[in-house]
Formats: C-alpha cells, sequence, structure tokens
C-alpha cells in the first residue's frame, strides 16, 4: 500500500474492485493454481 488513495483509511483496506494477493494454500483438487501464485481479480 503506497498510500496514494484519496482517502486514508486504516489498513488492511482494499479500494475500488481489484483484489490481489499470493496463493499461500490450496485446497483438494485445485490445478490451476501453485503456492507462490501472484494473482488478480477484476469484480464487478
Amino acid at each position: 500500500v503506497e498510500g496514494k488513495y484519496q482517502a486514508r483509511p486504516e489498513c488492511p483496506f482494499a479500494p475500488g474492485s481489484e483484489i490481489s494477493g499470493e496463493v499461500v494454500g490450496l485446497g483438494e483438487g485445485v490445478i490451476d493454481f501453485a503456492v507462490g501464485d501472484r494473482v488478480l481479480a477484476l469484480t464487478t
């Protein structure tokens, strides 16, 4: 977090509709991701 959002809420804070992170664990049968993968999602 670089503190460039117009508001200054306390962290953790996820502005807008973008989500990103790193996979830290997998459920049984997951084959398309691996621990350590960097991932993102755009929501609507």
